[in-house]
């Protein structure tokens, strides 16, 4: 997992999964608004409301333990994302 801030950009070839990205970065997302995070990342990742509590996955990828539950990133890397819709401008 790689997690960045919104300044930092990613020079890459492929990406498996696409959790958060700025719109301006034009990336396609693998985890959208419809997913649940509970069904993706560990408890210890969420917030009291269920959300990803960005905090936590710092300490959990720190620490070198998982943050997503098992099947999680197969799942995220099978799914078809529209990325022509993502692209940033040239």
């Amino acid at each position: 997992m790689l997690m960045v801030d919104g300044n930092t950009g990613v020079n890459a070839q492929q990406l498996d999964a696409v959790v958060f990205a700025s719109k301006g970065w034009g990336l396609p997302r693998h985890f959208t608004d419809a997913d649940v995070a509970a069904d993706f990342f560990v408890a210890e990742a969420l917030d009291e409301d269920g959300g990803i509590d960005e905090g936590a996955v710092w300490e959990l990828m720190a620490s070198g333990q998982d943050t997503f539950q098992p099947g999680a990133l197969a799942t995220f890397s099978a799914r078809c994302v529209d990325a022509e819709t993502r692209l940033k401008p040239q």
